[in-house]
């Protein structure tokens, strides 16, 4: 029995390693060396993605052959190969969504800054966060992207959505613009991911005097083939921020002693940081402060 494999070293879909594709039993003496062929059709190197693709997306390309050649002693020989097509099977979609935790708010990096683009007048009266954002696509045709933030709908007082950042932009675009979160005519896969990131903020007369709390932040990444024939994809992905006041509460009794340190964006803690402010006890010696800003104690 004499079986014909194949394997596809480019296929975007998973696939095995080895596809059988045709077989022949023959009968061979014993010393005796046989060949045996075997015709295969285009279809049989085709593939078909049950989760993407349509039947639609198969429908064969024009006719085509190779020609050869071939001049000599004056003659010219030519030959002509019997005509095929091919099927492409194009798609484009979304496979995964994940929204990371923002920048936190102790990180030096809440007041506005001027690569995010025109600053509101009111920019002094809030504090600012950044929601990073990855987006998985496999695309092997153009698409449009749109990403879409939610974060408004959430029952969070005198918080809302700022503006959006795509990967490829080089300043964030406000959602007053019609066009933001959105990119058109898109050629490139992300199967590692592709990064965005949404602005957000939130009013510090409103939460300062609270010592904690909390915003859930919702976003969906959609993708449209252009084809016409893919159904558009899209993911959603959440993402839940908390942040809790640092405060000290000072103990009283003998041989009490205080150990000092900070968190960092990681909420790891760490002894000295430059991302934790140098500071002193002198204030709560002297009863000036109850707290330290930017200090987490234990």
């Amino acid at each position: 029995m004499v079986q014909l494999y194949i394997r596809d070293e480019v296929s975007v879909l998973d696939k095995p390693l080895r596809e059988l594709r045709a077989f022949k039993k023959l009968t061979v003496r014993a010393g005796e060396t046989v060949t045996a062929e075997f015709e295969l059709s285009p279809e049989q190197f085709s593939s078909y993605d049950p989760n993407g693709a349509t039947p639609a997306d198969r429908n064969p390309s024009a006719d085509f052959e190779a020609v050869l050649t071939i001049s000599r002693d004056g003659k010219t020989y030519t030959e002509h190969s019997n005509p095929v097509h091919v099927y492409i099977d194009t798609t484009a979609k979304i496979t995964k969504e994940e929204k990371a935790a923002p920048q936190k708010q102790y990180d030096g990096k809440t007041q506005w800054q001027s690569n995010w683009g025109t600053q509101p007048n009111d920019a002094d009266d809030y504090y600012y966060l950044i929601w990073e954002v990855r987006s998985t696509i496999v695309a092997t045709q153009r698409y449009d992207f749109w990403l879409v933030d939610t974060y408004e709908y959430y029952n969070a007082p005198n918080a809302e959505l700022v503006a959006i950042r795509l990967q490829g932009q080089s300043t964030y675009v406000p959602i007053s613009d019609p066009e933001c979160g959105k990119l058109y005519n898109l050629t490139t896969s992300y199967p590692s991911g592709r990064y965005d990131y949404i602005l957000t903020r939130h009013l510090k007369e409103t939460y300062d005097p609270q010592e904690t709390y909390s915003f859930v932040n919702h976003v969906v990444g959609n993708v449209h083939p252009r084809d016409g024939v893919d159904d558009d994809t899209d993911k959603p992905a959440q993402r839940r921020w908390t942040f809790e006041h640092p405060v000290f509460v000072p103990g009283s009794g003998v041989g009490l002693s205080y150990d000092k340190y900070g968190l960092d964006y990681n909420d790891k803690k760490v002894v000295n940081s430059e991302s934790i402010r140098m500071f002193g006890l002198e204030p709560y010696y002297l009863g000036n402060t109850d707290t330290i800003s930017n200090l987490a104690w234990y």
